[in-house]
C-alpha cells in the first residue's frame, strides 16, 4: 500500500537542456589578479527568460579563505560567512524589470580558481521548463 503520514516523492523528472538559452539566467564570474596578493572579482547575472520572475535569489560564491571581502558594488545585498568561507549575493527579485545585475569585490587571495563553482538558489511560481501531464492513473486499479 501507499505509505501514510510521511512524505513520499511521487514525481521525479530530469531536464537536460541542449543550450544555455534553456536555463533561466546566466552567471558570469571574472576573477582577476590585481597584484600584491589581491584578487578583484566581478560577477554578473542576466535573465534569459524575461517572462520569468525569480524570487529570493542567492548566489553563493566560495572564497576558500577567511579573509573579509571588500565589496565595491552590489545590486542587491550580500552576506559574508567567515565560518563557511563564502560570500552570498542576494537579490529579492530578478524579472523583466531587473533582468541584469552585478557585484564587484576585492579579497586577499592568490587563487583565482577559488571562486568556483558558485551555487545558485531561487524560487519561482512558474516553471522554467514547460511540463505537461499526459495522463494520471489510479494506483490500485490502473484506471485513468
Amino acid at each position: 500500500g501507499f505509505p501514510m503520514n510521511r512524505p513520499v516523492g511521487v514525481l521525479r523528472w530530469t531536464y537536460r537542456p541542449t543550450s544555455d538559452n534553456a536555463v533561466p539566467f546566466s552567471i558570469n564570474c571574472w576573477p582577476e589578479e590585481e597584484g600584491g596578493g589581491v584578487i578583484n572579482v566581478n560577477i554578473e547575472y542576466t535573465l534569459n527568460h524575461t517572462d520569468l520572475a525569480l524570487h529570493d535569489v542567492n548566489v553563493v560564491i566560495p572564497l576558500n579563505t577567511g579573509e573579509v571581502p571588500a565589496v565595491a558594488n552590489v545590486d542587491g545585498t550580500f552576506m559574508h560567512s567567515p565560518a563557511a568561507q563564502t560570500l552570498t549575493w542576494h537579490v529579492e527579485v530578478i524579472d523583466g524589470s531587473n533582468s541584469s545585475g552585478a557585484m564587484e569585490f576585492n579579497i586577499r587571495s592568490r587563487d583565482t580558481e577559488a571562486f568556483f563553482p558558485v551555487t545558485i538558489q531561487f524560487t519561482t511560481l512558474k516553471p522554467s521548463v514547460e511540463l505537461q501531464v499526459q495522463s494520471v492513473q489510479h494506483a490500485e486499479s490502473g484506471s485513468a
